[in-house]
């Protein structure tokens, strides 16, 4: 009986019913192996990645390991990842690179380098337990560098999806793309379920965002453990759809 009823609350309510859909992604998605990148570049039409955070290129590496061919456009903020970022995209075109961070507006900020080849640069403080889940990841040197809106840019692509890996900088990111977020059909992002950056955005807050402005959970992927314990993950949300 109790069975029955939670089955028509459930069918009901829509609240309920995105509960139980992003569940079931969750579940499904747990239990994907392999290169995840791969699986993005072939369920998903897309005809242009917006790399943010791009570092040295692995992202965009992977993706041409993975097939993707149409165009590239990274972002990387860093002058010694840009420089190293510049030699490998040679071998990999279209693929355009631009020296700058993207925020909440046109600026200019100080990105703290971390000591693990600029893999955890950030604009925030390091909290204490980000050294003791990943050591040798201390920041050792600050830069100077441009911080642009994506707003600030057009690109006529109709597909797009827009990668972050920008250490805590999630929401700024998001909130200086407000104007190009309509034409974005994909955002993919590496969520943190543990306080590694002061001031860092929560999963609430993130998917919050994401669903006011038109998105809704589609894959869950690279679960990243540390002791027993959940740490970070990644995202991809899509354009809801219409029905």
């Amino acid at each position: 009986m109790w069975s029955s009823r939670l089955k028509s609350h459930f069918r009901a309510n829509r609240h309920a019913r995105r509960i139980r859909n992003t569940t079931r992604i969750f579940l499904d998605s747990f239990f994907v192996s392999g290169n995840y990148i791969k699986l993005i570049v072939k369920k998903h039409p897309i005809d242009l990645v917006l790399d943010v955070g791009a570092n040295v290129g692995q992202f965009g590496i992977d993706l041409r390991n993975a097939g993707f061919t149409s165009k590239i456009v990274s972002f990387e903020p860093s002058l010694e990842a840009f420089c190293q970022l510049r030699e490998n995209v040679k071998f990999f075109q279209p693929w355009d690179i631009i020296n700058v961070a993207l925020g909440q507006k046109d600026s200019k900020a100080e990105l703290n380098l971390a000591e693990n080849d600029g893999l955890s640069n950030s604009f925030l403080s390091m909290n204490e337990l980000h050294n003791s889940i990943y050591p040798g990841s201390d920041f050792i040197a600050t830069e100077i560098v441009q911080l642009l809106r994506l707003d600030s840019f057009d690109f006529p692509e109709k597909s797009i999806l827009l990668k972050l890996d920008v250490q805590g900088f999630e929401l700024e990111v998001l909130k200086g793309s407000l104007g190009i977020l309509p034409k974005i059909s994909y955002v993919l992002l590496e969520i943190s379920l543990v306080s590694l950056y002061t001031g860092q955005p929560t999963l609430l807050e993130l998917l919050t965002f994401l669903d006011l402005h038109g998105y809704e959970v589609t894959e869950f992927f690279n679960f990243q453990r540390s002791r027993g314990r959940l740490i970070q993950f990644d995202l991809l949300v899509s354009r809801k759809s219409s029905d």
